[in-house]
């Protein structure tokens, strides 16, 4: 039997009690009918790594024997029309950006390490990430023997835009086998993007695993993997220390300009997830469908080891923005803007509201924005929001249940977010929470403290309003008394956290 997450709270309380839950889900393998103009008729097999890529046969082999990446670079351009298995041997290399192209094979040696060459290189590989030309197929990056490592961990990375792979027009491809030592670099480290082309309708990554990656070091607010766009794509054996290790949140700005007027299709589609780690961070796990209407997400053996929560679900949104910065950063000029907004917008039916939540801001708090009410999306707005958010509704993800999920407790270095301290009672913030002093972010950016629970949830069961339901079968363990999981209804227990009195401490294993 399955229950939706907001009944069965108070059971899971009860499954804390054992190690691991017996719940059995037979997952649905048919392809969703969301996605147009399908490129291939591949069909994924559930968890089966074998289903999802294909190494191309009767490849050459080359030896790499440069150093340089415009070495590598000029090896694989010479093998672009027929493709090659390349190995890399163990050495430590410094690289600027490598882009792949079809039937490339990388396999490099146990024990490699990859560095940037400076702190301006914004990814080490490439895949498909032109808006012209022909797809890139058949390609993977695979650690032989064992691990390779690329590390970003220079002080000189702290909250550079630094990826390790940028992937998108790509069918067929394995990423596997490797480590990433990173330092706090402002994007995830595998980036599945929607890159806009005239020439490509689904112009996003397609049949793929990415598997065997274990990284540390990681931002909070980005992590190992962030899913924009992608179709049957398996995620497995993944683990992340900081941050979030498989973020499937689908708010990329060119995305967005791109497909807002329609014609294209976008989202998460036919993605699987088993044995999905977190350490220390914020989760394993993470949802956040902004303007994207994505298919089903299907997650399995999720475990977090002193994260914040386990699996983190944010409802669907459109925002508007104060595109010119015209309003004051104060109290009153979000009042002002709110107004402004709501003065745009027309047919809402007399008493709906135009808006989810209240104002907030934006771009490191720089500029405010607001989150339209499906009435107000589906009313009538001028030109000032329609140049903004164009035919886009509320986003949402398919409904789906996540088996086997274990959250442990841990009693510090778990990331929190400012919005979290309001529900620890007001006399345990200072003795059970600290802040950073050396991430290079504004003060309140994030908080170090106690794992809190199993689920932050802040759909509300319906289906409007970009609401959705996750179910999540799973169990606690140490928590006793502490857990805390955050719900849509949950209510605050610390109006004013004192947030100017927490300690400040250096952040752990930065």
């Amino acid at each position: 039997m399955k229950l939706k997450l907001r009944h069965i709270v108070s059971l899971l309380a009860m499954a804390s009690m054992f190690n691991c839950s017996t719940d059995v889900e037979l997952e649905n393998t048919e392809l969703e009918t969301n996605e147009t103009n399908s490129l291939t008729s591949k069909t994924p097999t559930n968890y089966n790594a074998g289903s999802y890529f294909t190494k191309p046969s009767g490849l050459v082999i080359r030896n790499f024997t440069g150093t340089t990446s415009a070495n590598l670079q000029s090896l694989i351009d010479a093998n672009r029309k027929n493709g090659a298995i390349i190995k890399i041997p163990k050495k430590n290399y410094s690289w600027g950006e490598i882009k792949l192209k079809s039937k490339i094979q990388l396999e490099i040696e146990k024990g490699t390490v990859i560095k940037p060459i400076n702190n301006s290189v914004r990814r080490i590989f490439s895949i498909g990430t032109s808006g012209n030309g022909a797809r890139i197929k058949d390609v993977s990056i695979v650690g032989i023997g064992g691990k390779f490592t690329v590390d970003l961990s220079s002080t000189a990375n702290l909250n550079k835009n630094m990826a390790v792979v940028k992937m998108g027009r790509v069918t067929n491809f394995k990423i596997s086998n490797f480590n990433i030592k990173d330092r706090r670099s402002s994007l995830a480290s595998i980036l599945l993007n929607y890159i806009p082309s005239n020439s490509d309708n689904t112009p996003y990554p397609r049949d793929g695993i990415i598997d065997k990656i274990n990284q540390t070091g990681a931002h909070t607010g980005y992590g190992l993997i962030q899913g924009y766009s992608a179709n049957r794509v398996l995620f497995k054996n993944l683990k992340c220390t900081g941050g979030v290790t498989l973020r499937l949140e689908t708010d990329d700005k060119s995305m967005k300009n791109a497909v807002k007027n329609g014609g294209k299709s976008f989202g998460m589609f036919n993605i699987y997830a088993d044995k999905i780690t977190g350490i220390a961070g914020i989760c394993p796990i993470m949802l956040s469908p902004h303007f994207t209407k994505n298919g089903k997400v299907n997650a399995r053996n999720i475990t977090a080891n002193g994260c914040a929560f386990a699996v983190r679900v944010e409802h669907g949104f459109i925002e508007v923005f104060d595109t010119n910065k015209t309003f004051a950063l104060t109290t009153a000029g979000g009042q002002q803007f709110r107004n402004f907004i709501a003065n745009k917008i027309s047919g809402v039916p007399s008493g709906t509201p135009k808006f989810v939540g209240n104002q907030y801001k934006r771009a490191n708090g720089q500029q405010w924005a607001i989150r339209l009410s499906d009435a107000s999306v589906n009313g009538s707005f001028d030109s000032y929001i329609e140049n903004q958010i164009g035919i886009l509704k509320n986003g949402s993800f398919q409904n789906a249940t996540f088996t086997n999920v274990v959250a442990n407790y841990r009693a510090n270095n778990a990331k929190l977010k400012q919005a979290f301290l309001k529900y620890f009672p007001c006399n345990q913030i200072t003795n059970k929470i600290k802040r950073p002093n050396d991430t290079g972010m504004q003060n309140g950016f994030e908080f170090y403290g106690p794992s809190m629970g199993l689920v932050f949830d802040n759909t509300d069961g319906s289906s409007s309003d970009g609401n959705y339901v996750i179910t999540v079968n799973g169990s606690l363990n140490g928590f006793g008394s502490n857990r805390i999981d955050i719900l849509h209804n949950t209510p605050i227990v610390c109006n004013n956290p004192p947030v100017g009195q927490i300690d400040f401490v250096s952040t752990p294993g930065l």
